[in-house]
């Protein structure tokens, strides 16, 4: 039982992570891990290769069966930065798994947090490309504004084989500009690609119970009340393979999706609802913390996309026109706003 305490850190909660050594490091990397034995080592040595060495990796696993916290406490007892996060939570599910990791973070007093899932691989030069922009950024703003910073990533498969050198270009996602009408319907981020300053974390927790993505959430709030700021360079390799919560699929793919599965009509209504709930928590939190200072507009287009039940179906309409509410391409922005017109009042009553 002693070996396990020496390689491994036992937190009961977020006030004794004092007692990890992380305030000198300003740059804090948050990984959830479950099942993910088989690739999570080729990841975390990818991290361990960064050119940027100044960090501290903090990984927390949702109970895995099947070794990966016998790897992860194999690399622990070789390299002090990396830390496994054992808390009593049980299994949280990944979004309140990254919330819990974040928190940890905050609380650890990072300046900048980087979120890496189990099972790509990371460009050497992710980190301090990622680091250089959010200086750029921050330069010539007020450390108070809430950044996120992302870049392209990779498709590749299980065998590192390339499906697409271009993840944007593969699922046909325009990052730049950032259009708040269309991020409030659809998620374009994706976590792993991303890096955030201190001020969107203090913003972002704590994470709601009840939101589709941690990386949705965060890029919501950046684009409400901060910047995000897009890399246009591949800087991870992302894993497709069975095992995926959320993959990559070509715009093609969605539209077939769509088109030849009826029963996925159900999962398109939820996830239209689901949007709405966030929307409805992200104004509340923007009201809550006066974050929307830098633009007022942005709380008025989140409010009317937030009260679109409440209105009449003609009002709806004339709200997705007028805020340019929308997908990215024809077949899903069809089958939204088909939910969007023929949504029920009662939808209100559910929260």
């Amino acid at each position: 039982m002693q070996s396990w305490f020496s390689r491994c850190l036992i937190l009961k909660s977020s006030t004794l992570v004092n007692s990890v050594q992380l305030s000198s490091h300003k740059l804090i990397i948050v990984m959830a891990s479950y099942n993910g034995a088989r690739f999570i080592e080729e990841q975390i040595k990818s991290i361990q290769g960064q050119t940027v060495v100044d960090w501290s990796l903090i990984i927390r696993d949702d109970g895995s069966c099947d070794g990966t916290v016998e790897t992860i406490l194999r690399l622990t007892a070789k390299d002090h930065r990396i830390t496994l996060l054992q808390d009593g939570f049980g299994n949280l599910g990944v979004v309140q798994n990254f919330a819990r990791l974040m928190q940890i973070a905050l609380d650890s007093d990072a300046g900048y947090v980087a979120i890496s899932d189990q099972d790509d691989i990371w460009h050497r030069e992710k980190l301090q490309s990622l680091l250089l922009e959010m200086k750029k950024i921050e330069s010539g703003d007020s450390a108070s504004t809430p950044v996120l910073i992302h870049s392209d990533l990779e498709v590749v498969d299980d065998s590192m084989r390339v499906i697409a050198h271009s993840f944007m270009d593969y699922a046909k996602i325009f990052p730049e500009p950032v259009k708040l009408g269309h991020l409030l319907c659809q998620n374009d981020m994706t976590g792993c690609a991303c890096l955030l300053n201190r001020a969107l974390l203090k913003l972002a927790l704590p994470v709601p119970h009840g939101l589709p993505m941690h990386d949705w959430w965060l890029a919501l709030l950046a684009a409400s009340a901060g910047k995000i700021a897009y890399v246009n360079r591949a800087l991870v390799q992302y894993r497709q393979h069975a095992g995926n919560v959320v993959g990559a699929k070509s715009g093609l793919a969605r539209i077939v999706t769509y088109s030849l599965k009826p029963e996925r009509w159900r999962q398109q209504i939820e996830n239209v609802f689901s949007s709405i709930r966030q929307a409805r928590m992200l104004i509340e939190r923007l009201r809550i913390r006066d974050a929307a200072t830098r633009n007022k507009k942005n709380l008025e287009v989140i409010d009317a996309y937030a009260k679109l039940p409440n209105v009449s179906r003609l009002q709806r309409l004339q709200v997705i026109r007028a805020y340019k509410i929308h997908k990215r391409s024809v077949m899903p922005d069809a089958l939204f706003l088909l939910v969007i017109l023929s949504m029920s009042s009662s939808f209100v009553s559910e929260q």
